[in-house]
Order: C-alpha cells, then sequence, then structure tokens
C-alpha cells in the first residue's frame, strides 16, 4: 500500500503528514506501507523551511531530509491512498485521475469518516478501510465548512507548530483505528 499526502508545494503540510505516517508504519513494522508527498505546484527539490523542521522535531519527526517535489500522474496511479491538505487539491487530483477518486480525501475528511466507522473489522487491510471510508461519504453527513488543513507557509513560528499539530492529530486519530 502506498500513501502520498498531496499540498500545494510540498514544504510544510504533506512533509509534516508524510513524516506522520511514516512513523506509524515504522511502529507498526508494516514494511508494506510506502509513504510519500507531492505537491501540485512544488519546485523539486527544496528544503522545508526552518520553522517546520523545528515544529516538526518537536512532536518527534524529522524532516532535516525531506526535498519537495511535484506530484506525478503516476503517484495518483499506484498509491492506494491520496490525502489532500484541501478540498480543492482533492478534488484537482480526482480530476487529474478520475480512477483515484474513491482513494482521494482530504486529510480532515479521511480522519472523520474513518472515526465514524462502527468498527474496524478484525483482519481488514488499510485497502479495505480506504474503501470503508470512501462508502462512509454517502453515509455520513458534511460538516458545514471546508474539511482543509490551511497553508501556513510564510507564517509565524507557532503558526508552524499548531498546523504540525492539527496534521499530527488528524494521523494519529486514523491510525489509532488501523488493523
Amino acid at each position: 500500500m502506498r500513501i502520498l499526502a498531496v499540498c500545494s508545494a510540498n514544504l510544510v503540510r504533506s512533509p509534516v503528514a508524510e513524516a506522520a505516517w511514516q512513523r506509524w508504519a515504522d511502529r507498526r513494522g508494516r514494511a508494506d506501507v510506502h509513504v510519500a508527498s507531492a505537491g501540485i505546484t512544488a519546485a523539486d527539490g527544496m528544503p522545508v523551511p526552518g520553522e517546520v523542521k523545528v515544529a516538526a522535531a518537536d512532536l518527534g519527526l524529522d524532516l532535516s531530509d525531506h526535498r519537495s517535489r511535484v506530484v506525478t500522474p503516476e503517484d495518483l496511479m499506484t498509491s492506494g491512498l491520496v490525502l489532500t491538505m484541501t478540498e480543492d487539491q482533492r478534488t484537482s487530483m480526482q480530476h487529474a485521475r478520475p480512477s483515484a477518486t474513491s482513494r482521494t480525501f482530504t486529510l480532515r475528511e479521511f480522519a472523520r469518516l474513518v472515526g465514524g466507522l462502527t468498527a474496524v473489522p478484525r483482519g481488514a487491510s488499510l485497502e479495505d478501510v480506504v474503501l470503508l471510508a470512501h462508502r462512509q461519504r454517502a453515509r455520513q453527513a458534511r460538516p458545514d465548512g471546508p474539511e482543509d488543513v490551511n497553508d501556513v507557509y510564510g507564517g509565524r513560528p507557532k503558526d508552524y507548530a499548531r498546523c504540525a499539530a492539527e496534521i499530527v492529530g488528524l494521523v494519529d486519530s486514523v491510525t489509532s483505528r488501523l488493523p
């Protein structure tokens, strides 16, 4: 299973999500899970800003080796779960690869849908959970506002810390329910 986190520039939100998912996979010994991140408008090879490294490090995540990259059609084809940071990004990814629609969510939406499952069946694979979450879309009421993780690029250190904590919290809420 390949998990792809997507944001705009692949410098703040998606690298934090990637690192949080990778930490879960490492702690659970999930060598079958491969995690990556990319940006819709990314410039390839850029390091994350220092404030992001600090905010991530405060949460036990190391982004020192991260380099930005642009999302590719192959990324969307080969990923079993695509997690965007905004609804607009989700729509963009779904339009770019319609066959990935059932596997593409905002991070906040995926956390809400997985959290709404009465139970994750014993022995369910991550692919099964993605399918169950997709089916929940028709069953669960959408919240009134957007299910976005706001972009804080260019913000203050406390904005980066808040954003990183929000992303890690969303990932943790999902992974706590996974087999």
